[in-house]
């Protein structure tokens, strides 16, 4: 369980969060939604350790997230920002750098993620040819070095924001049937997308404008 208890930040004098109360269920698909600068991505690198607030409380699994080991902690946790890195080596080992996989599942994850074919055209490392890695790919590759992984919650700000409609449909259903019965919290803009969530959190200039079940909050905000 994730828990934001009045929980504030502010970057220099610009205000990011105002008194933010939020509980996330263990085993919940739950998608942050707003404008550019809300403060969805800050809630996400807080749950984390990677920012911490000016005030308030963020506790992870009934513990304050600043009293204990963020080390240890990201252990159990899969994030996948915006910035989708991409190593100079082959996409197979990109995408088994953080797990002990086998070569078998890292095929699996190719064709789960419609990978198969950049694979091919890109089969040694990718050295000054990383350019011909598309963005989509790009992320789909994160993606997958992420699903390889044991994980008890996995973080995405914005996962397949570069995809075409067609691939961003494969693409989540095959995360929400991975991470099925494991806690995913994901920013979201697109309105298919929205639909895999259990609830969804409205955030309006740093504060809450709607929070509920998915259906309820996008049928009051069409």
């Amino acid at each position: 369980m994730v828990e934001f208890q009045q929980v504030c930040m502010a970057y220099k004098e610009k205000e990011v969060l105002n008194n933010v109360d939020l509980t996330i269920q263990d085993g919940e698909f739950f998608v942050l939604i707003g404008s550019s600068g809300c403060g969805k991505t800050t809630l996400l690198k807080m749950i984390v350790g990677l920012v911490r607030p000016n005030a308030g409380t963020v506790m992870v699994g009934g513990e304050n997230i600043a009293e204990i080991n963020c080390r240890q902690l990201r252990e159990h946790i899969r994030v996948i920002l915006q910035e989708n890195y991409v190593f100079d080596s082959s996409i197979v080992k990109n995408m088994g750098y953080l797990s002990d996989c086998s070569e078998a599942e890292i095929d699996e994850m190719c064709r789960a993620l419609g990978l198969e074919e950049v694979v091919k055209s890109n089969a040694g490392d990718l050295g000054e040819n990383l350019n011909t890695v598309s963005g989509g790919e790009r992320q789909r590759i994160n993606i997958g070095r992420s699903l390889l992984c044991s994980f008890d919650m996995l973080l995405m700000d914005e996962p397949t924001s570069e995809l075409d409609p067609k691939m961003e449909e494969t693409v989540m259903d095959f995360i929400f049937e991975t991470a099925k019965e494991r806690t995913v919290i994901y920013t979201a803009h697109k309105l298919k997308t929205l639909l895999y969530a259990d609830k969804i959190l409205y955030l309006k200039k740093g504060k809450i404008e709607d929070f509920g079940k998915a259906e309820e909050v996008i049928r009051r905000n069409r």
